[in-house]
């Protein structure tokens, strides 16, 4: 009696495991399980989240973009919804269409206006803003504005006359290939930097910094100027500017790859912005020549060097999230390795889940339960085996004995 009992107890318990194990597969506590054997990865942290996110949820987000004339993320939030099995309403989804000709006046006006006046509120001023930068021209502007109330004594922003003042010095560095190719390789780098300066300062005049890079920048810009050397500068008489060729800058436009140059690529522009520049860069150059602290600057090169890496990988909307929840250059570098898998739709997930995309929070505790719960499983299947084997062996040994006394 007492062996049928404990042969059931045992079948019982299998059965019960067995019937976890299909129930867990199958509950979202084995969505739980993939992310705590990928937790330090942020495409399984956000893919998690997401995946927890309700219709409602995203149909809001796709008309709070539509509310702030964001029609490109609002296009991505559609698509991220239905790749993740959302069905939003039909009117909601016709709001988000736009015609070629619309796009292209939305684009095309927003990158003059930021190119021409530095002023940044869409992501195609910013890209003008951009793109300003990298020729000299926004920097420039930008240091002759502060750095004129800095040298009277009067109250300036240190970190746009600091990170414009760095932009500036990398942009002269990625200008000089465009003279000398010998000189590309340092070039390239140094256009990384120069994008990432242009990046952080235009997300700081938007106020879309994150308060810790705002405390540790403003730490590194008041180290950065030297005080004398940009009295000089701004006060030389000596010429800055040329006169743009037109027909030059008509002739590099028909072979300039659009879409690239409104995601920050500028590499295919770089004759068209060089003949668009009203700057003489020999003379900047030497204009400006001391007016950097070169140990201040290599301070401000992690976080710029990340920033430009992640422009690169992710576009300007991506990156210009990721700035406002960054505490500094590692967590930049998380946003950069979530567009891998994301790529052009990472902003609507930093939209939709903020700092949460790339850290576990209160997951943390979700997943230390469920490791918890699997480690108990793990010991109970093989206590089970072990109970199972046991009293196999003995039956078989049982029965061999039986044979050998009958043969006796």
């Amino acid at each position: 009696m007492l062996k049928t009992y404990k042969k059931s107890s045992q079948l019982a318990s299998a059965g019960i495991l067995l019937f976890s194990a299909i129930t867990f597969t199958y509950s979202n506590q084995f969505a739980a399980l993939k992310l705590a054997l990928n937790w330090w990865d942020p495409f399984a942290i956000s893919h998690y989240r997401l995946s927890a996110l309700t219709t409602e949820e995203f149909a809001f987000e796709v008309q709070t973009a539509l509310d702030e004339d964001d029609i490109a993320e609002a296009q991505n939030l559609v698509a991220l919804a239905t790749d993740y099995g959302h069905t939003l309403p039909p009117e909601l989804i016709e709001k988000t269409e736009e015609g070629y000709l619309a796009a292209t006046y939305r684009y095309t006006s927003g990158f003059v206006n930021g190119f021409a006046y530095g002023e940044v509120d869409s992501v195609q001023t910013l890209l003008g803003s951009l793109a300003s930068d990298y020729v000299g021209y926004g920097d420039l502007r930008d240091i002759s504005t502060e750095g004129t109330k800095f040298i009277t004594g009067e109250s300036y922003d240190a970190i746009t006359l600091g990170v414009a003042a760095a932009g500036l010095s990398t942009s002269l560095v990625s200008m000089s290939s465009w003279t000398n190719p010998a000189t590309a390789p340092v070039a390239l780098a140094a256009a990384q930097v120069d994008k990432g300066a242009s990046l952080i300062k235009g997300a700081y005049k938007t106020r879309k910094l994150s308060r810790p890079l705002i405390e540790k920048i403003t730490g590194i810009s008041s180290k950065l100027i030297n005080k004398p050397a940009l009295t000089r500068a701004l006060t030389s008489p000596e010429p800055l500017y040329k006169i743009p060729s037109l027909s030059k800058m008509t002739s590099a436009a028909k072979n300039i790859d659009y879409k690239k140059l409104f995601k920050g690529d500028f590499t295919d522009s770089e004759t068209l912005l060089h003949e668009a520049s009203p700057l003489d860069l020999a003379a900047l150059g030497k204009r400006f020549d001391g007016v950097i602290n070169t140990k201040a600057v290599k301070e401000l090169d992690d976080l710029t060097s990340a920033s430009g890496k992640l422009l690169s990988s992710a576009g300007v909307s991506t990156s210009m999230r990721a700035l406002a929840y960054a505490d500094d250059a590692k967590d930049l570098r998380k946003f950069a390795k979530l567009s891998d898998k994301f790529a052009e739709k990472t902003s609507s997930v930093i939209k939709l889940l903020g700092k949460n995309a790339i850290r576990l929070g209160k997951l943390l505790y979700l997943v230390i339960s469920v490791l918890i719960s699997v480690a108990l499983w793990i010991a109970w299947a093989i206590w089970l085996v072990y109970s199972l084997s046991k009293s196999t062996y003995r039956l078989i040994n049982r029965k061999k004995q039986r044979a050998a006394h009958e043969t006796l």
